[in-house]
């Protein structure tokens, strides 16, 4: 028998993952104190910003800075906790 049972990406798989995924960017320029809003946010490739996956937690969450349009939407972006 062949394999660990495991199944995890080849190595090969591993250098093309950033440009296979996808993350979030900004739809428009947002300033920094903006509630995201689903109409805000964009997936495209490459992966840079929040994984698509995580859009929920997203929404509702206030900018503590400027994002610019098209821009990557990463953790460092957004204060803790919701403005809802």
């Amino acid at each position: 028998c062949l394999g660990t049972g495991h199944k995890m990406p080849s190595k090969a798989e591993m250098k093309n993952r950033q440009l296979i995924r996808k993350g979030l960017v900004a739809v428009g320029d947002l300033p920094a104190g903006t509630v995201l809003t689903r109409e805000m946010l964009a997936a495209k490739r490459p992966a840079v910003g929040i994984e698509p996956a995580l859009e929920d937690a997203l929404v509702g969450m206030r900018l503590c800075r400027a994002v610019a349009d098209d821009a990557p939407i990463t953790w460092e972006c957004v204060k803790d906790g919701y403005d809802k």
